[in-house]
């Protein structure tokens, strides 16, 4: 609780308070994580506060702890892939994403993600399948269709590529 007040303090402290404010909030939270180290919640709240400060790879231990320790929590999956790709390990990254898909295939733009890394890995097929799946959750996601050309541009799939254009192009013109 400590850890909070000292987090709000700082968003109302001057700027050259802040970081101090931050400092401390960031020293209470470690101790909470570390007086209930086996508390999921405990672990969490201090990997997403470390997270916040950018400070991603001690973020990653504890969000490995919190998925140790409850490995429903699909936040903490979420969070460590954001601070695996963040860290430049894709392949961390996409492990996490996958993982959230099994576990929970309608969590937010899970699929979009997904998608993303594949096709910044050239992996242009599993890229435009997992678009799809998301496309199809989120129709009206402009993005998404653009995402779908892209890959469809780059598998050399000039009849999808079209259909997807004129779906692109009517979404667009409904905006």
């Amino acid at each position: 609780r400590l850890a909070s007040v000292y987090k709000q303090i700082a968003q109302i402290a001057s700027l050259d308070q802040q970081s101090f404010y931050l400092d401390l909030a960031e020293e209470q939270s470690g101790k909470a994580a570390l007086l209930d180290s086996h508390n999921p919640i405990f672990q969490m709240n201090y990997a997403y506060f470390l997270h916040t400060r950018e400070k991603y790879a001690k973020a990653a231990y504890y969000y490995q702890k919190t998925i140790e320790y409850d490995d429903r929590m699909l936040n903490a999956y979420y969070n460590l892939a954001y601070v695996y790709y963040k860290l430049g390990r894709k392949d961390k990254s996409l492990a996490q994403y996958l993982t959230i898909s099994q576990k929970g295939p309608d969590y937010k733009n899970i699929y979009a993600l997904i998608s993303k890394i594949y096709y910044e890995q050239q992996n242009y097929q599993a890229a435009y399948e997992n678009i799809l799946i998301h496309y199809q959750k989120n129709p009206a996601d402009i993005a998404a269709l653009y995402s779908i050309l892209n890959c469809l541009k780059k598998l050399d799939m000039p009849e999808e590529y079209k259909y997807y254009q004129t779906k692109f192009k009517e979404l667009e013109n409904k905006k």
